[in-house]
């Protein structure tokens, strides 16, 4: 991926799927390539990773060497090494690789776009074209957490992209995995209240007891530990990219004292974060 300004590349986690995701500046251009008529061999090319089109707000059309097909309102994942040419308008687009996938509906569902060497259609919700507004508004954003803000924003868009793909009965009242799965991202990432199983059992309408059951199904372990790796690490991440106190960067990721997120930190990572800064900035 030819790299630009706005390049970033992520590894998200969702429930026990992990995903690489790249993006750069052209995911949300208006206009992608020239549209030509003589498509010679020189135009055909193709990606190491998956390419997916959100086809919401626009349109692509896909070229092979064996026709064209236009698609309109829908997500199109074109498979890795597969010989085409694209031209969108205004159609999001991203690059994604499958790291590693589990034994939940979710990792099926990845699992299913990964072993398909033909491009597939998936059924996007409305949605999805909402958090790649915010994406791009977060790839800008000067703020540090911005990189956070952009994992949260391509999880719920594949907690939704999973979602839209179900097709559940109308008598079916069960909340659906990839809503569970939406809430309890938030949970994690919600930096500015203390979230305990109580609190995160009453955002999922559950008893804290299926609150429990659920959130370790999906990411093998409790909500107390989730937390503390998030916040750690988005911890880690001022002290790399930011001039922010360790006081400031305690109370900024919600710890109750900085002699407590001392002592987590250097737990976690085997160095109080001092060091760590130190360490990282030679």
């Amino acid at each position: 991926m030819e790299k630009t300004a706005l390049s970033k590349n992520y590894k998200i986690k969702i429930g026990d799927a992990k995903l690489a995701v790249g993006i750069d500046d052209s995911f949300y251009s208006s206009v992608g390539y020239e549209k030509r008529a003589d498509l010679s061999a020189k135009y055909l090319h193709y990606h190491a990773a998956h390419e997916m089109f959100l086809c919401i707000d626009g349109g692509v059309t896909v070229y092979t060497k064996d026709g064209e097909v236009e698609y309109c309102d829908t997500a199109v994942v074109i498979p890795p090494f597969f010989e085409h040419f694209s031209v969108r308008t205004s159609a999001y687009r991203i690059l994604f690789s499958i790291d590693s996938a589990g034994d939940s509906d979710f990792s099926k569902f990845i699992s299913g776009i990964s072993e398909s060497d033909a491009i597939i259609k998936i059924n996007a919700p409305k949605v999805c074209a909402t958090y790649f507004d915010e994406l791009r508004l977060a790839l800008t954003s000067s703020d540090p957490l911005s990189d956070e803000v952009a994992e949260l924003l391509l999880k719920l868009f594949f907690h939704k992209l999973y979602d839209g793909s179900q097709t559940p009965k109308k008598t079916q009242k069960r909340t659906s995995a990839a809503n569970y799965l939406t809430k309890i991202d938030s949970l994690i990432f919600n930096f500015e209240e203390e979230v305990t199983l109580e609190y995160a059992a009453r955002v999922l309408g559950l008893s804290t007891k299926q609150a429990s059951r659920v959130i370790k199904k999906h990411y093998n372990a409790p909500l107390s530990h989730l937390i503390m790796q998030r916040r750690l690490d988005a911890a880690r991440r001022l002290l790399e990219t930011t001039d922010m106190s360790i006081a400031e960067i305690s109370e900024f990721v919600n710890f109750h004292s900085e002699s407590y997120f001392y002592n987590c930190f250097k737990r976690e990572y085997g160095m109080p974060p001092r060091k760590y800064r130190e360490l990282i900035k030679k």
